[in-house]
């Protein structure tokens, strides 16, 4: 209770928490979903399962899941857009390539003042591009893109960190069951001779 020209008044300091519980339950769910990552056993179900946690994370944006096969960067499922590039070389100018190249997530939230990239839609003003990295390598860019300004935050930049951080594990472990029965199918017809 306080004084204000003369008559008694409240002060209360009031904080809006919203957005941080709406974080935490999106955060809450990755970590749910990510259990349900590391029982998939191929390539595809991790990128579709994938865009659907990104899916409900990033409602009305435009999704993508691109694999890294050599040099280039493999498109393997998108939700919200009709057609995209099926491939990107690493030496392109894009966000996704520059993301998968530095190892590092890039947000843009005006595609108008970077013309140094390449858009992967005509209509993206914000953009989020996350690698996945396992062993100091790039092996999946999650991207999300939007036709709104200011569409991402710093928070949507962990969020997605985090899914990516379980996408690489889960693409790793299943590229390393494939190269072990790889290894066994190859001595198996050795000593079949």
């Amino acid at each position: 209770k306080i004084k204000y020209l003369g008559d008694d008044a409240y002060l209360c300091f009031i904080r809006d928490i919203t957005q941080k519980k709406r974080n935490m339950e999106q955060l809450d769910a990755i970590h749910k979903q990510a259990t349900k990552l590391s029982t998939l056993q191929s390539i595809e179900e991790i990128s579709n399962t994938t865009l659907d946690i990104m899916e409900s994370l990033f409602e009305h944006q435009t999704n993508s899941f691109q694999i890294r096969e050599k040099e280039t960067l493999k498109t393997l499922g998108t939700r919200g857009i009709i057609s995209i590039k099926p491939e990107l070389s690493l030496k392109g100018r894009g966000m996704t390539e520059k993301a998968a190249k530095e190892k590092r997530s890039i947000l843009i939230n005006d595609l108008r003042k970077n013309p140094t990239f390449t858009k992967d839609s005509p209509d993206s003003l914000s953009k989020l591009s996350v690698p996945a990295i396992n062993d100091d390598e790039t092996i999946a860019i999650l991207n999300v893109e939007s036709p709104h300004l200011n569409e991402f935050t710093e928070e949507d930049r962990k969020l997605l960190e985090t899914l990516a951080y379980h996408v690489a594990f889960a693409v790793n472990r299943v590229i390393q069951q494939v190269s072990r029965s790889q290894q066994a199918a190859t001595k198996l017809n050795y000593a079949l001779g």
